[in-house]
């Protein structure tokens, strides 16, 4: 069995957060270990262990573990006694409601914020984990404006930003091309509508854009008019 090293890395930050709040609620709920927030819990502490033999059934548990904690809902009585309905938070809960009320009680729906900015860091998460994996190109239309390049592999090398465009890949070609003048090593992607690139997915469509020089790679802030995109391509 092959575990991952790099759980302490900055891309692996949301599997650590779900570590440790779910091992936390699991501990707060100790008298309580049948109820559905402990075994909540658990989904977490199960996508956490997948994460790290690189099983990638890791996301839709901590997909699911962000989208139960999302609703909240409690009733309070003409007493004021709050009861929780629907509270699946892991420990933390920062929260907006939208409050009903009612002859004697009020019904209180709140949106729980901090799993909603956990799905950014999932899909950063899914980004990064793509580092090292291959991936094929095709040509998408007939008459491609690149010429008879495809079908053509290429390593993921990193996730990069372009100017405020984030979550592009940057690939090292398998093979070069000549494209006016310029030999053409290495190609940066994104898929056209924003998901994220998934390994031996059929025929993903993406941006397809040319390195013609990687030293540009080497500024502080990238600009997309400096890797020109010529056509789009499939990937899988």
């Amino acid at each position: 069995m092959i575990v991952r090293r790099d759980l302490i890395k900055t891309h692996s930050i949301l599997p650590l957060i779900v570590l440790c709040l779910s091992a936390t609620n699991i501990i707060n709920h100790f008298g309580n270990l049948l109820s559905i927030s402990v075994a909540l819990s658990l989904v977490g502490l199960v996508g956490v262990y997948l994460f790290t033999i690189e099983n990638d059934y890791y996301k839709q548990l901590i997909y699911a573990w962000l989208a139960a904690q999302i609703l909240v809902i409690t009733s309070t009585n003409h007493y004021g006694d709050k009861t929780e309905i629907w509270d699946l938070a892991q420990v933390f809960n920062i929260s907006f409601y939208l409050t009903l009320n009612f002859s004697e009680s009020s019904c209180s729906v709140g949106v729980n914020v901090l799993p909603i900015l956990g799905f950014g860091l999932l899909k950063a998460l899914e980004i990064s984990t793509l580092t090292g994996k291959s991936l094929t190109f095709y040509q998408f239309r007939e008459d491609n404006l690149l010429g008879e390049i495809f079908p053509i592999q290429g390593k993921i090398l990193k996730r990069i930003t372009i100017g405020d465009d984030v979550d592009w890949l940057h690939i090292q070609l398998e093979k070069s091309f000549a494209f006016e003048g310029a030999e053409i090593n290495e190609v940066l992607i994104k898929r056209k509508d924003n998901e994220v690139i998934q390994i031996n997915k059929d025929y993903q469509l993406v941006w397809f854009r040319l390195v013609t020089d990687p030293q540009k790679l080497t500024e502080p802030k990238l600009h997309k008019e400096e890797f020109p995109f010529i056509d789009w391509a499939l990937c899988k």
